[in-house]
């Protein structure tokens, strides 16, 4: 293909063909008619010698070459939108813009208050968006519908190999893992024996998509075949179950020191030795240079300061 001839127009047409995989779809994406859609499909598989689609059944699938090319071409774009979108002279007292963040619940409850606040003091006007960490948030940062990933560092591990692509990312904080129990229970005083931790049921973390929790994950290392009583998709909701039961959580320290504050819980030291969680951020490359980026991620680093700096930091990280 000579790209000195390729209408470059036709790439917003082909990142929404490649994304809805229907005509019809694609060019109300892009406000197109659809014979315009149809046409620009007719000339994307001219230029670039594939179907593109095709039909299979009642539906219309990728090939093989549209299927390499659906991130790419949404990278492109997106970055033709960030470099018309960056501002010489940018002021966060009047930026008017939000940011799309994926965090777990441990992560936004812990920063967030923080953030937030300083949001408010230095940038009013940005507002930002919490999303739930799940098999889209990769393809999301990768798309730019995502500005960051905030959570545990093995997911970047995982993923850059999956996706082949290099992200930017920066460690945040760490934490240990204490146990949290209900304030009343009637076998723990203030201290959980290596015995009642492997005899009494516990409330887990159980992801999305079979993905295994780092506290299960050592247990299997370790050789525990532990009784599990309850699961719960987060771990905010774990510790919000504990008041009147018998059940014991393995959780992050800040997370256990904050939530047992208001509630009637109380903390005590892990009898187990659990590896450290280490928290990221993480961004795309195409961004680094955006100055609203740049002032976010700076929000971001000094709020962990002040985290690591705060009293209930007893881990020492």
């Amino acid at each position: 293909m000579n790209l000195q001839r390729f209408d470059l127009n036709l790439l917003k047409s082909l990142d929404a063909l490649l994304t809805e995989k229907n005509v019809t779809r694609a060019a109300e994406r892009v406000f197109l008619s659809q014979p315009a859609m149809s046409g620009a499909l007719k000339r994307l598989r001219e230029e670039l010698n594939d179907q593109l689609l095709v039909r299979v059944g009642r539906e219309m699938v990728l090939t093989s070459y549209a299927e390499t090319l659906l991130v790419s071409v949404r990278e492109i774009l997106q970055t033709i939108q960030d470099t018309l979108e960056t501002k010489l002279n940018f002021d966060p007292a009047s930026e008017r813009r939000s940011f799309n963040l994926a965090m777990t619940d441990y992560a936004s409850m812990v920063l967030m208050p923080e953030i937030l606040e300083r949001l408010a003091q230095y940038a009013p006007y940005i507002t930002c968006n919490i999303l739930s960490v799940d098999e889209n948030t990769a393809s999301g940062l990768m798309g730019g519908d995502i500005d960051f990933f905030v959570g545990v560092s093995k997911w970047l591990e995982d993923h850059e190999k999956r996706l082949g692509t290099e992200l930017c990312s920066e460690p945040l904080f760490s934490d240990d893992f204490v146990c949290v129990v209900a304030r009343d229970h009637p076998d723990i005083d203030d201290t959980i024996t290596y015995e009642q931790y492997c005899e009494l049921p516990h409330s887990v973390v159980r992801f999305p998509r079979q993905l295994e929790s780092l506290i299960e994950g050592h247990w299997r290392t370790e050789g525990l075949d532990l009784r599990v009583g309850v699961t719960a998709p987060n771990f905010s909701t774990l510790v919000l179950m504990l008041p009147n039961t018998r059940l014991i959580a393995t959780v992050p320290r800040k997370l256990g020191v904050t939530l047992s504050m208001s509630l009637p819980l109380k903390v005590t030291e892990c009898p187990i030795s659990m590896p450290k969680l280490e928290e990221i951020l993480v961004w795309h490359p195409r961004a680094s240079l955006n100055p609203a980026h740049e002032f976010l991620r700076r929000m971001i680093f000094s709020s962990v300061n002040t985290l690591v700096g705060s009293p209930d930091n007893s881990s020492g990280q």
